[in-house]
């Protein structure tokens, strides 16, 4: 997922802060829990779809589980339209789940978007793995680059040693790289939560 001038990608201004999603809620607790099940069917159906593409695929849906977006972009990356990033930014709390053909984890472009985007939850689906990631607090774009550009000079060295060692190939420094910079970050930093699951 590539952020391009002019052509930017996508996602919602919305309320107040990003937090952690959560389904509006009914008047009952029947009625929320309703409401998450269906949405959890609605994504596990999108993203058991999506994952088949050899092309990344992104769609995004609004807090009721409706969908409002779908664009198919390259192996790599999905460029949005202005006018598609506006229409996004002016729906509140927004899920965004893409495919990863390759199975790697998010790029620093998918998180510096759900950033700019305040997007509650970004998801990447890959053959094996399901990548979530959120925004905890509200963290400048600056200060999120910085953070980033630190870790992933400090694993790549870490990948560099191993690799010469022989106790790592370069294959799977490449599929590793961005998964372990993102739960380093993790372990060291309130403002994100990441996951990796086995789908």
């Amino acid at each position: 997922m590539n952020v391009e001038p002019r052509q930017t990608i996508i996602k919602r201004h919305g309320g107040k802060g990003s937090g952690w999603f959560s389904p509006p809620l009914g008047d009952h607790a029947g009625e929320k829990e309703e409401v998450e099940n269906k949405f959890k069917d609605i994504l596990d159906r999108t993203e058991k779809e999506i994952v088949k593409n050899p092309y990344e695929t992104a769609v995004a849906f609004d807090s009721n589980g409706n969908e409002i977006l779908r664009k198919v972009g390259g192996q790599s990356n999905v460029v949005f339209t202005e006018k598609e990033m506006i229409n996004l930014l002016e729906t509140d709390k927004i899920t965004f789940t893409h495919n990863h053909p390759k199975d790697v984890a998010f790029s620093p472009h998918d998180i510096y978007f759900m950033r700019k985007c305040r997007i509650d939850e970004m998801r990447a689906v890959g053959e094996k793995y399901l990548y979530r990631a959120k925004l905890k607090e509200d963290i400048n774009y600056y200060q999120i680059n910085r953070i980033v550009e630190k870790k992933n000079i400090e694993v790549r060295g870490w990948f560099r040693d191993m690799i010469g060692e022989g106790r790592m190939s370069i294959n799977e420094a490449n599929s590793k790289h961005w998964h372990v910079v993102w739960d380093e970050i993790q372990k060291e930093n309130d403002w994100l939560f990441y996951e990796r699951t086995i789908r």
